[in-house]
């Protein structure tokens, strides 16, 4: 009995030992792997109508540089990022390989902060917590759905990423060069998504609290100022060289945001608590910990948590469910490394006690926070059906530069027909004008209802989906005015169950060919379609252009406040 007590307790060291080294030399690429792996396996589907509108518009943006095709939208009023940024190099990208291809530019972003994660809980923490929080980063529902969606957040999450580890360098650096460089960067996460806006203190805050721990007061006060020096010359610049429709965009889609549908606080809050409170509890645990550890860990742990906090406040103060769930991934940045230190410290903590505890706990980690990430990101993918019937189907029915088409899937179609089509063929349910053959102009319900009624449109699609009640009306519209048949009824699901795309088509004796340069004198038509995560911004959006019309006497103001509320 007495000499089989030291024998158990070596037995239990040497296993914790093992489990330790295992975790030790878990090799960063390993988790990459899981990650991708993951994300393209698992996640596939059509074009969300962002990625769709966002793709159409680099490639129209990149033409126009090149002088072949001008485009008129005008996408700085009402996109979230500058639109001469991410979409030109998403829109190269789709020109090059397609969808997939820019899917595949957003992977590698998130590849790359899920390697920042790790690199920066190594300088904050140590080893062991690094390769947790990069498993917990890498496993996480919104970041391997970031991963798979060619929208601007994963680029502005890779910028911030990278500007988080160029101060932490540069706090420590023996020259304060390296300072000069937060300036252009920060500029460049704030053009590729505004709201990068809200990370720019924490970045700045993270290089102040660095050079201040490893350099001291005096330095910290130079590098700060180099740095804060270097934002205002690049801002200067970039203000200089902008469009300047992009403060009005700046304004609809993020310092002035205005809710379409606004929820209760308790029901973003209990959503917030669905996707990431595991997460928020196991930072709040690190938080704690910092503060019982020797050393000046109290203000790291305290940055990390309040930047994680701030995209969970923004959204309950607004009351908006719209991009939270993409806008996660930016909070889980900032709790991976907090998470993983907590998680780290338990294991530690067990082992003296039981070697089993520590074991389990490792289980648990890595039997839940893969398949709960995995199901989270499948539910955010299946948010929208697909559209390859759809597209099929229409395909043969339409002409580039002949015919019009109104769709409610408006992005998706004219991104999935764009080489079968021109933009101005397609009209939306977002917003319409039109002009009828009294010489009226009419917006709204009516506008649809008498371009109906006059056979404006070749084909109309329908999938009462955001647009329920008006596509409800356009459907009593058709059945009224006896020139439409409905000669499609697809099914479709996603993950808020089943329905169909219904397809109109114009009578075939009815049947009139159109060529866009007869249509200019005779008729005013403006239509276009907000994506689902700045769909708050319709109602503003539309109100600028009337004021546009209205300044050059071409349309009365009043008319736009008949115009239909877009996705909610």
């Amino acid at each position: 009995m007495i000499e089989s007590s030291p024998i158990a307790a070596k037995k239990s060291t040497g296993s914790y030992l093992d489990f330790s080294s295992v975790l030790y030399r878990l090799p960063l690429p390993l988790i990459l792997l899981v990650q991708a792996v993951s994300s393209l396996i698992a996640l596939r589907n059509t074009a969300f109508q962002d990625e769709a509108l966002y793709l159409l518009a680099g490639r129209q943006i990149f033409l126009s540089w090149l002088g072949k095709t001008p485009y008129l939208e005008p996408y700085g009023l009402y996109f979230s990022g500058y639109p001469s940024f991410y979409p030109v190099i998403g829109g190269g990208l789709d020109s090059l390989g397609g969808l997939e291809a820019a899917r595949l530019f957003s992977l590698l972003c998130m590849l790359i902060v899920t390697t920042c994660v790790y690199f920066m809980t190594i300088q904050f923490f140590d080893r062991k917590s690094a390769l947790i929080a990069a498993f917990l980063f890498a496993c996480e529902g919104s970041v391997l759905f970031l991963g798979r969606i060619a929208t601007y957040d994963a680029f502005c999450l890779c910028l911030l990423a990278l500007v988080m580890m160029l101060c932490l360098r540069a706090g420590k650096a023996a020259s304060a060069k390296s300072c000069l460089a937060v300036g252009p960067l920060l500029v460049l996460v704030v053009a590729a998504k505004y709201a990068g806006l809200l990370f720019v203190p924490t970045v700045l805050a993270i290089l102040a609290w660095w050079s201040w721990k490893h350099k001291g007061l005096e330095e910290m006060l130079v590098r700060l100022g180099i740095a804060l020096f270097s934002l205002l010359v690049s801002g200067f610049i970039a203000y200089l060289n902008l469009d300047k429709q992009v403060l009005t965009g700046l304004s609809f889609t993020t310092t002035n945001r205005v809710s379409g549908s606004e929820a209760m606080p308790i029901l973003v809050i209990q959503h917030i608590a669905m996707m990431e409170g595991i997460f928020f509890g196991l930072g709040f645990l690190g938080l704690l910990l910092c503060g019982r550890q020797p050393g000046p860990m109290r203000p790291t742990g305290l940055l990390l948590f309040g930047s994680a906090l701030l995209v969970p406040l923004y959204h309950t103060y607004k009351g908006e469910l719209v991009s939270l769930d993409k806008h996660l991934a930016f909070s889980m940045f900032f709790l991976a490394p907090l998470a993983g230190f907590a998680i780290a410290s338990f294991v530690g903590l067990w082992q003296k006690r039981s070697v089993r505890l520590s074991r389990v706990a490792a289980l648990v980690l890595c039997l839940l926070t893969l398949p709960l990430g995995l199901q989270q990101a499948r539910n955010l993918y299946g948010d929208w059906p697909s559209s390859t019937q759809l597209t099929t189907f229409l395909r043969p029915r339409v002409q580039l530069g002949i015919g019009r088409y109104l769709a409610e899937d408006f992005d998706v179609l004219r991104y999935n027909l764009k080489n079968e089509t021109d933009i101005w063929q397609w009209s939306s349910l977002d917003y319409f004008v039109y002009t009828g053959k009294e010489g009226h102009d009419l917006s709204g319900e009516a506008a649809y209802k008498a371009a109906i009624q006059e056979g404006y449109f070749d084909l109309i699609e329908l999938s009462y989906g955001y647009h329920t009640p008006l596509a409800m009306q356009i459907a009593q519209n058709l059945t009224a005015s006896k020139h439409y048949d409905l000669i499609a009824r697809i099914p479709i699901h996603n993950s808020y169950g089943y329905g169909y795309f219904w397809v109109w088509s114009k009578h075939a004796g009815e049947a009139r060919i159109r060529r866009y340069s007869s249509l200019i004198p005779s008729q005013l038509i403006f239509s276009y379609a907000l994506p689902y995560t700045i769909n708050s911004e319709i109602v503003a959006r539309n109100r600028v252009w009337a004021s546009f019309f209205a300044r050059r006497g071409e349309l009365n103001l009043s008319i736009y406040d008949q115009a239909p509320l877009g996705k909610g």
